[in-house]
């Protein structure tokens, strides 16, 4: 997935088992990771979606790169219509 802030992500979707209804069954004996976890940011319950792009397989991702190639050509094409500015040029290097 591609998070709000353009950052690329993998998730695994590995449910835990002792996760029922959204609700931990052995919550003093969880481990570590889920006393430290806020369940306000899980994916799997929040309403609001977490990435901006999500990509479950290749077709996904194939068809991602496929969009984002006509958007940077259409961005390319304005760009050489409006007479992109030249880089300026660097001075030698003095000894």
């Amino acid at each position: 997935m591609v998070d709000w802030e353009g950052s690329w992500l993998i998730q695994f979707d590995t449910p835990c088992n002792w996760l029922v209804d959204g609700k931990c069954t052995h919550y003093s004996l969880r481990p570590d990771i889920c006393r430290e976890y806020d369940p306000t940011d899980c994916e799997r319950y929040n309403p609001n979606p977490a990435e901006r792009v999500l990509m479950r397989n290749e077709k996904d991702l194939e068809r991602f790169l496929a969009e984002r190639e006509t958007r940077l050509a259409a961005r390319r094409a304005r760009k050489s219509r409006r007479g992109a500015i030249p880089a300026p040029k660097r001075r030698a290097a003095s000894r």
